[in-house]
């Protein structure tokens, strides 16, 4: 298990990791920088995104990006994000629904991979400087042509 970033709950991270036995294998990177994020995400074979609410997360557009298989919250602010093209919901707090998403990706790797071809392409498609610069066109030029 791979943690990044910190904040206010990284000391209940890390009790946790302890209270629960987990942290010898568990590892807390804290804030990363761009190439080690990167290096981290590329190792890595499923992202999961735990959260309760969110706005636009760039941790799960840079997990698409790397093209991880990604499991999240079904929330808004994720829930536009992570689509059936891109990833697999779970209703937070429900830890059966998301052992259940994750049981898929651990043990079907050959869906795990279809889920990565799917996660990267949608990445490209939806969150790319180019898609960007083109909603942003359609936005302040509605009537032109792109």
């Amino acid at each position: 298990l791979h943690i990044a970033g910190d904040g206010s709950t990284y000391s209940d991270v890390l009790d946790m990791t302890h209270l629960n036995n987990i942290s010898e294998v568990t590892t807390l990177h804290g804030i990363l920088g761009q190439i080690d994020l990167c290096n981290l995400l590329r190792g890595l074979d499923i992202y999961v995104h735990c959260t309760y609410g969110e706005t636009m997360s760039t941790a799960i557009m840079q997990a698409l990006s790397c093209g991880l298989p990604v499991v999240a919250s079904n929330v808004p602010g994720v829930s536009n994000m992570v689509t059936a093209d891109a990833g697999m919901l779970y209703d937070p707090g429900d830890a059966n629904d998301l052992a259940d998403k994750l049981r898929v990706l651990i043990e079907c790797p050959e869906e795990r991979m279809q889920w990565k071809k799917k996660a990267r392409a949608y990445a490209l498609k939806y969150f790319s400087v180019s898609a960007t610069v083109r909603a942003y066109e359609t936005l302040l030029f509605p009537h032109t042509q792109y």
